[in-house]
């Protein structure tokens, strides 16, 4: 029987773990914290949310078209950095005229449009990184997580109202992007590789990144050496320090 433990008690599966929940409280914390910050774009409700509905198609019809072809990690990635990047210039931008208040909006609106595309990739992702044996578990922690950044995603227009820095909430929906954006470069990729089953068959998965590096697998080099004895002549033989035969040196390969 496995239990939330099991995502966290083995090397590979508990980076996998730690590093998507990184991802998904930074997916509908930046996706709600920007629709909040953010002006509305038509005075009316019901063509407001038509014009919200069909530009969000775009980013969803890239990210399918995208993640077939290059796999789920690299736009992911990009989907955050570009959203992350975005939220900051909007955070920066004043907002002290009208002209500003545009621009400001309209920088807003194509960050949410790559968070969009985060939630889009994200799903799908997920479940190709966790065994069989636990993804139902894992999915569930990630799902938590993501409802913890919606839940705090609404007080960023309160900050922003309290504070000096009006451009504070887009600001700290930035940061939490940039670093889910290397969160999600750190993950494995998962196109053309095998479903795992079980958590063995993860761990001897190769990693992503430099936790991939990190983690290559040690392995016995064995160097043997020999010591020839010294040459009689007429300056003073130096002492000479031998290694014992099959000397075993452990480096990474």
């Amino acid at each position: 029987m496995y239990t939330f433990a099991d995502c966290f008690r083995s090397p590979n599966v508990r980076k996998t773990t730690l590093l998507c929940l990184t991802c998904w409280f930074a997916c509908y914390f930046g996706y709600l914290g920007v629709s909040y910050l953010s002006s509305e774009i038509a005075t009316d409700v019901y063509l407001n949310l038509a014009i919200n509905g069909l530009l969000e198609l775009i980013p969803i019809a890239l990210a399918a078209t995208v993640a077939s072809r290059l796999g789920n990690r690299l736009p992911l990635a990009t989907y955050f950095l570009t959203g992350g990047i975005f939220a900051v210039i909007a955070g920066v931008i004043p907002g002290s005229s009208h002209a500003e208040v545009i621009a400001q909006n309209i920088v807003a609106f194509l960050s949410r449009l790559a968070f969009v595309g985060t939630c889009c990739v994200i799903f799908v992702y997920t479940t190709e990184l966790f065994p069989t044996v636990i993804r139902n578990n894992a999915f569930s922690l990630c799902c938590t997580n993501l409802r913890i950044g919606s839940m705090i995603a609404p007080l960023l227009p309160l900050m922003a109202a309290n504070t000096s820095f009006k451009g504070s909430g887009f600001i700290f929906v930035g940061i939490a992007a940039i670093i889910a954006a290397l969160a999600a470069w750190l993950l494995r990729e998962t196109k053309g590789q095998p479903l795992a089953r079980t958590i063995d068959e993860v761990e001897k998965l190769a990693y992503g990144g430099m936790i991939g590096f990190l983690q290559l697998p040690l392995q016995t080099v064995k160097f043997n050496f020999r010591v020839r004895p010294p040459h009689h002549s007429g300056l003073r033989a130096k002492s000479v320090v031998a290694l014992e035969p099959d000397s075993t040196i452990a480096t990474r390969v």
